[in-house]
C-alpha cells in the first residue's frame, strides 16, 4: 500500500482549490490530497462541515475534532495525490 502511494500524482493547493462541485471535490489534510466527491454527502458532521472547505489544506479542522483511528482508516480510503 505504502508503494501505491509514492507512485500517486502530486497536486498544489492551487490545483487543489479548483476541485469544489458536487463530483469533484478535494481538500488536503497532513499533506495529502483527498476525493471526497462520494463521500460529502455521508459525512456524520454533515454534509456542509466539507462543503465549507473544499479545496482546501483542511489539517487544522481534521486535528481539532480529534478523528477516531476509524475516520482516519476511512479517510485514507479517498487518497488520490501527494501535497507539494
Amino acid at each position: 500500500m505504502e508503494e501505491d502511494r509514492e507512485q500517486k500524482k502530486s497536486l498544489t493547493l492551487f490545483q487543489v482549490s479548483k476541485h469544489k462541485s458536487d463530483d469533484d471535490l478535494y481538500v488536503a489534510v497532513h499533506d495529502r490530497v483527498y476525493n471526497l466527491s462520494q463521500f460529502w454527502r455521508r459525512h456524520p458532521g454533515g454534509e456542509g462541515l466539507i462543503r465549507e472547505r473544499e479545496g482546501k489544506d483542511v489539517t487544522a479542522e481534521f486535528e481539532a475534532i480529534h478523528h477516531s483511528k476509524v475516520a482516519q482508516d476511512l479517510l485514507r480510503k479517498y487518497e488520490v495525490a501527494s501535497l507539494r
